[in-house]
C-alpha cells in the first residue's frame, strides 16, 4: 500500500474531504494500521498526516470511530519526541482529551487515548490545562451557569490544577479498560507522581 502511494492518497483524501465522516473514519483507521510500520510512520509525518488527523478529530469530535482511529494513529506516532512536539503544536493534546471526555464508553478511544497521553507525558502540563478547559466547557453546557472563580483558576497549569490527572483516574475507575490499558494508565500516574505537587 505504502509503496504505491497509499499513505499520500489517504492523507490527501482526509485533507480534501475532511467534512465527510465516512472518509475520515476510513482514512484514520487505515493510517492507524499503516503506522505499525516504522517507514510508514515517517512517511505519514512527512506528508502532514498528524495535522490532517487532528483536524479530522476536531471536525468529527462526536464520532467515536473517527476519534478512535485517530487516537490509535497518534498513539503509534507519539513515541517519537519530534512527533510529540508536532502533535502539541497542531492541537493534538486538546483533541485527545476532548475525545476521551466525550467518548467514555469507547474502548478504542480510551485505550489509545491514554497510551498517547502516556507517551506525551513530557507535555503533561498542557494535558492538564486542556483537560481543565474541556471540563469547564462541559460543565457550562450541562449546568448553564457561570463557573465560580477562585485562586486555583489563576494557578500555573500542572501545579495547583489536577484535572488531567482526574481524567486518567476517573476513566480507570469505570472498569471498562483492559488490563493493558490500566497498566499504562498506572505508569502514566507513576511518572506524574515523581513531582511532589502531583502527589497530594
Amino acid at each position: 500500500i505504502a509503496r504505491e502511494g497509499g499513505v499520500e492518497a489517504i492523507i490527501s483524501g482526509i485533507s480534501k474531504h475532511g467534512t465527510s465522516v465516512r472518509v475520515c473514519t476510513g482514512g484514520c483507521g487505515a493510517l492507524r494500521k499503516l503506522a505499525a510500520n516504522a517507514e510508514n510512520r515517517n512517511r505519514i509525518v512527512s506528508e502532514g498526516g498528524i495535522e490532517a488527523v487532528v483536524n479530522a478529530m476536531k471536525e468529527h469530535e462526536e464520532s467515536a470511530r473517527v476519534v478512535g482511529g485517530a487516537c490509535g494513529m497518534l498513539c503509534k506516532l507519539s513515541e517519537n519526541r519530534r512527533n510529540q512536539m508536532l502533535m502539541k503544536e497542531v492541537g493534538g493534546i486538546e483533541a485527545i482529551v476532548t475525545g476521551m471526555t466525550r467518548h467514555v464508553q469507547s474502548m478504542e478511544v480510551q485505550i489509545h487515548g491514554v497510551l498517547a497521553l502516556f507517551n506525551l507525558e513530557g507535555c503533561f502540563g498542557d494535558v492538564i490545562l486542556h483537560a481543565r478547559e474541556q471540563q469547564d466547557e462541559m460543565s457550562e453546557l450541562e449546568s448553564e451557569r457561570e463557573l465560580s472563580t477562585d485562586d486555583d483558576d489563576c494557578a500555573e497549569p500542572g501545579l495547583a490544577t489536577n484535572e488531567g490527572i482526574d481524567v486518567l483516574i476517573t476513566e480507570m475507575s469505570k472498569r471498562i479498560w483492559s488490563a493493558g490499558a490500566q497498566e499504562h494508565a498506572c505508569w502514566a500516574l507513576r511518572n506524574l507522581a515523581n513531582k511532589a505537587e502531583n502527589q497530594v
